[in-house]
């Protein structure tokens, strides 16, 4: 007890001086107490975030490095995911990232993610590790791709690796031949189970669209997020293939939260992590928070608006419009949310090419509120593309 006395009061001023922004005078402190808590990695990343601000780029990125080794040693994988894009953000010459990436998107079941940055790795990475690369298709095979198109680009990404291991080919040709049975002979059972889901939604007078699902990290343990990501403008990652690695998923789905609706305030805790890894573009971790927010009647608006940019930003729009097309005539929690609604279906139809839409949006809002969501400039650019 008498180490840990000592150790409070260091920890909470290294903690003050950090919220004061103090920069040079925290940093020693700082590593002192890293070197006295080596497990507290939430210290190893506020010491490479105080690096940064210090333009200490190299004992910035080692520090994060140290903080998501420790992560993925505990078992906090998506804390691990989350410095390592931040990292990758610093150093995008660090090519290798990809594939850690891939591998803490694999382990924590973002399927789609895991392929999309092995391919990001395959393609700007000139000196491979065979070795990783042949624990990343072990780690494949000892799991369990749920989806068919995923299981097709298995043998295309492994050719791509150059890899010459004739047994490590047969174990992962005979996966991807289960996988496929597995897939088709579950086919008729969903087919079922969507007929049921069909009809028991037309009963109660509820027919919509499609689910989807979510995770975050800040300074943890402190309320702290030292560094502002902006600027880290770096976003070479490649995105996930479709909505997500879920793929598209029947109708119904989209009220299918609501038969499980949580009492008023117990959402929060998922909303607030899905806006964190919403900002930090983990979009499948951010979608399953945001479903699960949903359940709770108080932040239904909220979290599905927050849902819908998600899905613009995977790539799907027509979902995206679909989700906030079942919002049109409610009550908006705010008027600002109601401003941020206008906005992000104008980007929904202005990805679809429905310019007139789009810009219909965006002069609604320019009409309330003209310097929100920068309006003008997106009018601008909108009539601009529309003039012949």
């Amino acid at each position: 007890m008498k180490v840990l006395s000592h150790r409070r009061p260091a920890e909470r001023r290294a903690w003050d001086m950090l919220r004061q922004r103090k920069w040079k005078n925290v940093l020693a402190q700082l590593e002192k107490l890293a070197q006295v808590e080596e497990r507290n990695y939430a210290i190893w990343n506020a010491v490479g975030d105080v690096h940064f601000r210090c333009k200490s780029a190299r004992e910035a990125v080692a520090a994060w490095r140290r903080a998501a080794e420790g992560y993925v040693h505990e078992g906090l994988f998506e804390n691990a995911l989350a410095l390592t894009k931040k990292t990758l953000r610093l150093v995008p010459e660090e090519t290798e990232l990809h594939l850690t990436l891939a591998e803490l998107y694999l382990t924590l079941g973002y399927d789609a993610d895991s392929l999309a940055s092995l391919r990001t790795y395959l393609r700007l990475c000139s000196r491979r590790s065979e070795s990783d690369l042949r624990l990343f298709f072990r780690k494949v095979i000892e799991g369990n791709l749920p989806h068919l198109h995923l299981l097709e680009e298995l043998m295309p990404l492994f050719r791509e690796t150059g890899l010459e291991d004739q047994e490590l080919i047969t174990e992962l040709e005979k996966f991807i031949g289960l996988r496929k049975k597995a897939v088709a002979e579950a086919v008729p059972r969903e087919e079922v189970a969507l007929e049921q889901a069909v009809s028991a939604a037309e009963e109660s007078a509820y027919y919509g669209g499609s689910a989807d699902g979510l995770m975050a990290l800040g300074t943890a343990g402190t309320g702290l997020c030292v560094v502002d990501e902006s600027a880290l403008a770096f976003s070479p990652q490649t995105p996930g293939q479709g909505v997500s690695e879920r793929e598209s998923i029947s109708p119904p789905s989209w009220d299918a939260a609501r038969d499980e609706i949580l009492p008023t305030g117990e959402g929060r805790d998922h909303y607030d992590l899905g806006m964190v890894y919403l900002e930090m573009k983990l979009w499948d971790a951010a979608i399953d928070e945001f479903e699960r927010a949903r359940r709770d009647e108080s932040l239904r608006f909220r979290a599905g608006l927050a849902l819908a940019e998600c899905l613009l930003a995977k790539g799907d729009p027509r979902q995206a419009l679909e989700l906030l097309e079942r919002f049109e005539g409610e009550e908006t929690p705010s008027d600002e949310e109601r401003l941020r609604f206008e906005l992000v279906k104008g980007e929904i139809h202005e990805a679809l090419g429905n310019l007139t839409q789009a810009l219909s949006h965006f002069e609604n809002i320019h009409g309330r509120q003209q310097t929100f969501g920068n309006v003008e400039e997106r009018i601008r650019l909108l009539k601009e593309r529309m003039t012949p």
